[in-house]
């Protein structure tokens, strides 16, 4: 699926749209999901990042299961510039981004080819894909390090919101507007 199909989706009269789920938790599925709610959902994400309108934010994931369509809904709903990249392993964009989310083999991409560009990022989240957790402790180890040594340059400290589907990991706690699979890094 394309923007444009989604775009048309989402302005049709129906009350919902077709999503597939990320298959974090087993095979993906099929399933219709209210517009209001993924607004409302939105939202929430919005207020509990800070982002605001203008801010800009990255669309590196496939239209085809529901991470991407909510990416294209927040930027709807909150206003927020919408860059669209082509969706694969080793997303690439230009500049600053104020909100991206990716799965857990772009992030380890990034941490391994060019973890400086994690540095362009002011909030992340990663989802959408089971990991092992092996994978998911070394992710996670040279992510912190990377997004500690991109703060520590920049002086400040900001916070990133991380959602893995770690196997049974202590990682992954719930946020504490009753989300699930989120984990809040405030790093110093």
């Amino acid at each position: 699926m394309d923007i444009n199909e989604f775009l048309n989706e989402w302005q049709n009269d129906s009350d919902t749209v077709w999503v597939h789920t990320s298959g974090s938790t087993g095979k993906p599925k099929p399933m219709q999901v209210e517009k209001r709610r993924m607004e409302a959902s939105a939202r929430i994400t919005c207020d509990f990042l800070g982002l605001k309108e203008g801010d800009t934010a990255l669309l590196c994931m496939s239209l085809d299961y529901i991470a991407g369509k909510m990416m294209v809904v927040r930027a709807l709903t909150c206003g927020l510039r919408l860059i669209s990249v082509e969706p694969k392993g080793y997303p690439q964009w230009e500049g600053a981004i104020d909100f991206a989310a990716m799965v857990p083999m772009q992030v380890w991409n990034l941490v391994q080819q060019a973890p400086e560009r994690l540095r362009q990022i002011r909030h992340l989240i990663i989802g959408g894909g089971a990991i092992s957790n092996e994978l998911a402790d070394a992710t996670l180890k040279e992510l912190e390090e990377a997004i500690s040594d991109a703060l520590q340059e920049a002086g400040k400290g900001k916070g990133y919101v991380i959602d893995c589907a770690v196997d049974q990991s202590e990682l992954v706690r719930p946020m504490v507007n009753g989300g699930t699979h989120i984990t809040e890094f405030l790093l110093n």
